[in-house]
């Protein structure tokens, strides 16, 4: 669905107040918002045959998060849908475990740095150094976006279709690339050499601070050119006394506590997910972001019901954008 301005602004200021890291999910315009005349908050989700999927805690104070879950449930079920939550925080995949949902999954991590960290610093930082070295060398440099430049927006937008035509294979991400749709709670960096953009980096403003949205670069853009774009918004930061810098959720090494499944059901689960985790590559994602010594904090995926069958992964699917 599309949202007019105020209805996006809205979310953006719901955002900045109440959102974490995968609630940036529901600016997109394939989100559908649920809001209940009884809370100032919504729950963001996408739905499929059966059953609908949603997108990180509930986007409300966690004084009206059981009067907002238990309407949205009702809603649903009202639908004969069942529920799945992805990337959800540990507070709310143990209230919901008790209140509303009966399957829990530590199914990741996300990653968070203190900009006031350097984390270039000592033997860890090595590798990072060397990348940063490379994209210097090579004349790379990191400016941020605050004016209206039409020219401007459309070398980033270049950015963009170039770093999308470029990936190969398997695909999986939460969000589409829509980078100025919304402006409210945003700010864009871009990486060039000479006059060329190479690179781009969107984050959007959350509860916390910031969460990189988009981290993107062309084909031809030199070696350590992303890790430039990051140390680059990471000292920003620092230099405005920010504290908390997400890079979002991170696939788990192997999935942590399964509460709501049989034995065999766990194993079934595990087997799959380390399937998928070889399907997408995705211990590259983990791999790229620990180079910045992140700190993890576990992610959850939940259920209403207490099981997974072939509607809730077709939902999972949609969630996640899988294209082949």
């Amino acid at each position: 669905m599309e949202y007019n301005i105020e209805e996006r602004d809205l979310i953006a200021d719901h955002l900045k107040q109440w959102g974490h890291s995968a609630s940036i999910v529901l600016l997109d315009p394939s989100c559908h918002i649920f809001t209940s005349p009884q809370v100032n908050g919504f729950v963001g989700y996408k739905t499929t045959r059966g059953c609908v999927i949603s997108f990180g805690d509930p986007v409300c104070s966690q004084e009206e998060r059981p009067l907002l879950v238990r309407a949205f449930h009702q809603f649903c079920d009202e639908q004969k849908k069942s529920i799945v939550y992805v990337d959800t925080t540990k507070q709310f995949s143990d209230w919901a475990l008790e209140s509303v949902c009966g399957l829990s999954v530590e199914i990741g991590q996300e990653f968070i740095v203190n900009p006031q960290q350097d984390p270039t610093t000592g033997g860890t930082g090595r590798i990072l150094r060397k990348k940063m070295n490379q994209s210097s060398k090579a004349g790379v440099t990191v400016q941020e976006y605050i004016s209206h430049d039409p020219q401007t927006e459309l070398a980033i937008e270049k950015v963009g279709k170039e770093w999308l035509k470029a990936r190969r294979g398997l695909q999986i991400f939460l969000s589409h690339v829509h980078l100025f749709s919304v402006r409210q709670g945003k700010r864009w960096f871009y990486a060039q050499v000479g006059d060329k953009m190479v690179g781009a980096l969107l984050m959007n403003q959350i509860t916390d601070g910031w969460v990189v949205n988009l981290l993107m670069t062309t084909p031809d853009a030199p070696n350590g050119t992303s890790e430039l774009l990051v140390m680059h918004v990471i000292e920003i930061l620092r230099q405005e006394g920010a504290s908390f810098l997400s890079f979002g959720t991170t696939p788990a090494k192997q999935l942590g506590t399964i509460h709501g499944l049989g034995k065999f059901s766990k194993w079934t689960v595990r087997k799959l997910f380390n399937l998928c985790k070889a399907l997408f590559h995705l211990d590259g994602r983990r791999s790229y972001w620990e180079k910045f010594q992140p700190e993890g904090k576990s992610s959850f995926l939940l259920c209403s019901r207490s099981q997974i069958g072939v509607r809730e992964i077709r939902a999972i699917l949609r969630g996640y954008n899988v294209s082949l």
